[in-house]
């Protein structure tokens, strides 16, 4: 349940997104719209700061911060929040061997997309982190495309290692 003090605004969805959330609803176990960028970064990562630039990203873009509702609504709606909480999922795995590293890391992206998403209650983007070595990360961002497209993740992205 969304309380009405953290509702910023409203808007309908667009018929791609109508579509998406037709979708879901039809199956919400469906992995069909959860994407996943997949990159390696190279030199030591202060985690905690990358995990505030990923808070600063979800308070300056709305889109980071939208649910989709469908019950009790004539239509269905977008609803941005005015708070949401990202959280960043970090392992150190840098004591195992390559071969271990590339199995966790591996179970754990599959086991990401078939968790999947609340389009009516999650944040529709999570952020993980994995330490390979003293300084070799790999970063999987997991979301659901009815908020973000390519082009719009390519922006984001940016934003991120710029606020970095």
């Amino acid at each position: 349940m969304i309380a009405k003090e953290n509702l910023q605004d409203l808007y309908p969805l667009s018929p791609m997104q109508e579509g998406m959330l037709f979708q879901w609803l039809v199956d919400p176990n469906s992995d069909a719209y959860v994407e996943q960028i997949i990159y390696r970064l190279k030199g030591r990562l202060d985690v905690r700061l990358f995990e505030d630039c990923w808070r600063e990203l979800f308070r300056r873009h709305n889109v980071l911060r939208t649910v989709f509702v469908h019950e009790k609504t004539a239509r269905p709606l977008q609803l941005v929040l005015k708070e949401s909480q990202p959280s960043l999922y970090f392992k150190d795995l840098s004591r195992q061997s390559p071969e271990k590293q590339e199995e966790v890391v591996a179970a754990f992206r599959r086991e990401d997309r078939k968790k999947g998403f609340s389009l009516s209650e999650d944040v529709l983007s999570r952020l993980s982190v994995f330490q390979l070595t003293a300084e070799s990360y790999e970063v999987i961002w997991s979301f659901h495309h009815i908020v973000l497209d390519g082009w719009s993740v390519g922006l984001v992205l940016a934003e991120l290692m710029e606020l970095y």
